[in-house]
């Protein structure tokens, strides 16, 4: 026997719901369970020297940068900075951040680190208040640039308070992520003494390893100045969304397909 549904608008509207919300609660629930099973599986640990294959690891050394960069408030060389703009007495906060790639120097070695791409937890290094009338210095007139409304809050008479987060160069921190071994292979010359000339009489083949931290398909990279906690298990009803994902949408096909009928034996449809 099967049940009577309305051919009412809300049960289409309550049908299509369904259909449409299953997906990303079947999402979720997929993305739950591998992250469960991956971290239960391969915690991250610290790089010892050698490959890892895509291992998640924890690093802790120090910054060592690759490119130049310099804080907004401190002037400190820097390998990346967050800059949190307010306005006292407005509805004006904002973040202006500059993250670049940089090299941890740890026990193991030399890593990169795809500062570009990770997720920045970094104290507080400096603040400020800029009154309305103070001038700012070229590197900060252009970083604000990026938030017009700031600029339109000091012409209006306004007070602009700045916090700086940066991550300093020749600083500790601490990196998790994904780490993947690319292996390099160059080739070095090699001379011989002709007593003729200084041209290399051959080249030798020499392989080396370089390490970069990143972040993986499931976890975002994590650079903090301060030690993260371990990452825990994911709890297990987080991957309900795997079975009620799918069968939220079958529902909402049920549903939809016997209203139809419904409607069509009323002679709503043709």
């Amino acid at each position: 026997m099967i049940a009577h549904v309305l051919p009412h608008p809300a049960t289409f509207a309550l049908a299509a719901a369904a259909v449409v919300g299953g997906a990303p609660m079947f999402a979720a629930g997929l993305k739950a369970w591998r992250l469960r099973r991956e971290r239960a599986r391969r915690p991250a640990r610290s790089y010892e020297g050698h490959a890892l294959d895509g291992d998640p690891v924890a690093l802790a050394g120090r910054v060592a940068l690759e490119s130049p960069l310099f804080s907004p408030l401190t002037s400190r060389p820097c390998a990346g900075f967050r800059l949190e703009v307010r306005g006292p007495g407005a509805a004006l906060t904002g973040d202006v951040a500059v993250t670049r790639a940089f090299s941890l120097v740890h026990d193991g070695g030399i890593a990169h680190v795809a500062g570009e791409h990770g997720t920045w937890r970094i104290g507080v290094t400096d603040q400020r208040v800029i009154e309305a009338h103070e001038p700012l210095s070229a590197n900060l007139e252009a970083l604000l640039g990026a938030k017009p409304e700031a600029l339109w809050w000091r012409r209006a008479g306004g007070r602009l308070e700045l916090i700086e987060h940066a991550l300093f160069a020749d600083a500790t921190v601490h990196v998790v992520g994904q780490a993947v071994a690319t292996r390099i292979v160059h080739d070095e010359a090699a001379w011989l003494a002709t007593g003729t000339d200084d041209a290399p009489a051959y080249a030798t083949p020499v392989e080396s390893e370089e390490i970069t931290i990143g972040p993986s398909p499931l976890e975002p990279l994590l650079i903090s100045d301060l030690a993260p906690a371990p990452a825990p298990v994911e709890p297990w009803y987080h991957t309900l969304g795997l079975v009620a994902g799918p069968l939220l949408t079958l529902g909402g096909l049920w549903l939809l397909m016997h209203a139809t009928d419904q409607l069509r034996s009323a002679g709503g449809l043709r």
